[in-house]
């Protein structure tokens, strides 16, 4: 398993244990195992080694654990990546035949061509080609993202897993050691990636309700903003593996939970974490309208749509869950049981352990359970290979 942030988390672990630690950030490690694989961690490397510093200038994510890899790759049945980025450098070994172990990685986007500069396109171009001719399975964990990047001419060995999605055992654990009831005055917000948090400000200038911002950093790019009394925001939020668990009380509190987004080029899930984070937490949730997302949150009733930049539709949107409180928990209660029975991590682990699987050599006797729900229950004989 080639996959940096790990050895972070091994570390965290160890040293704290696991009561903060959201189990998806795992990305099925520690449900190889407990289904009985040997996982082969390769470890990383300081940032500022030599290797890695050719790498950066090269564009190669992580260049010495991934020679780790190679090195060690005659161990292997598999080599298995949750971020495609991550294996670039054996992709491309295996586009030239120059290796021969199975690698199979997860995709976080669409990874298109479609750049008006002429050598960005060229990069993407060569980019996706490597990628999607040296990889033997991309598993992409969004179906909507998979749809999308089947429209590129260069193709490869794609796939998709089809609930993705968090624990919600880290999130049902915390609500049920609380004493106090939800007090549910104030909208939540939190995240960074692709965030439009001035138009969620703006609309909040006008509201009489509490919002309230928890984010890593990311509020320095609001400098017209007018923070008045009603509006809360916390920068401190620590970059690293605690962060899902220190704003579960957060979440737990709010009467919603907001992910407002800017518009981007890329066809990829910005907020879809927290979104789901929400749902698990049996809150309503107010997003920005994208195509991107395994589900439509009005569709499903599970909470709000607002377009774009769209200041007005996010006070009507806010204000009309003040005004619906039984409403707004009946959606917070049809998403918590989306997330119980088709967007978890449960049944996104049983089917990306199965897809690897599928490289395992013919003549072994490892059978994980299957797709969907109930899957663990199925009768198995587990031995252990490398991974």
């Amino acid at each position: 398993m080639v996959f940096r942030p790990l050895n972070e988390t091994l570390e965290y672990v160890r040293e704290n244990g696991d009561e903060q630690y959201a189990p998806h950030h795992w990305w099925c490690y520690d449900q190889l195992i407990k289904k009985g694989y040997q996982v082969d961690f390769i470890e990383p490397t300081e940032e500022h080694s030599f290797w890695n510093k050719l790498g950066k200038k090269l564009d190669i994510l992580y260049l010495e654990q991934q020679l780790k890899a190679l090195k060690r790759a005659k161990n292997y049945d598999v080599v298995y990546a949750p971020f495609l980025e991550h294996v670039f450098l054996l992709a491309l070994m295996r586009f030239l035949g120059l290796f021969r172990t199975p690698l199979v990685a997860i995709a976080q986007h669409e990874y298109g061509v479609n750049k008006k500069n002429y050598f960005k396109r060229l990069k993407q171009w060569w980019l996706r080609l490597v990628n999607f001719k040296g990889t033997d399975n991309i598993i992409h964990y969004i179906e909507a993202v998979a749809d999308e990047c089947d429209k590129y001419k260069i193709k490869g060995h794609v796939s998709s897993a089809y609930s993705w999605g968090i624990d919600y055992h880290f999130y049902d654990d915390y609500k049920n050691a609380q004493l106090e009831v939800p007090r549910n005055d104030y909208i939540f917000s939190t995240g960074g990636s692709k965030r439009d948090f001035p138009t969620l400000v703006k609309a909040f200038n006008e509201l009489d309700f509490k919002l309230k911002i928890t984010t890593i950093g990311h509020f320095d790019d609001c400098p017209n903003c007018v923070i008045t009394p009603n509006i809360e925001i916390d920068n401190s939020l620590p970059f690293g593996m605690s962060s899902p668990g220190l704003i579960r009380k957060d979440y737990y509190h709010a009467l919603a939970v907001g992910v407002p987004l800017q518009r981007s080029e890329a066809f990829a899930t910005y907020g879809i974490t927290v979104v789901m984070e929400a749902m698990a937490m049996g809150k309503p949730v107010i997003t920005t309208l994208t195509e991107a997302y395994p589900f439509n949150v009005e569709k499903e009733k599970i909470g709000l749509l607002v377009d774009y930049g769209d200041v007005e539709g996010w006070r009507q949107a806010v204000q009309y869950l003040i005004d619906h409180p039984e409403e707004a928990r009946e959606m917070g209660m049809r998403g918590k049981h989306l997330i119980r029975t088709k967007y978890n991590y449960d049944i996104f682990s049983e089917e990306v352990i199965a897809q690897i699987a599928g490289f395992f050599p013919r003549t072994t006797t490892v059978k994980p359970g299957g797709f969907g729900l109930g899957a663990e229950n199925k009768k198995k004989e587990v031995h252990t290979y490398s991974l």
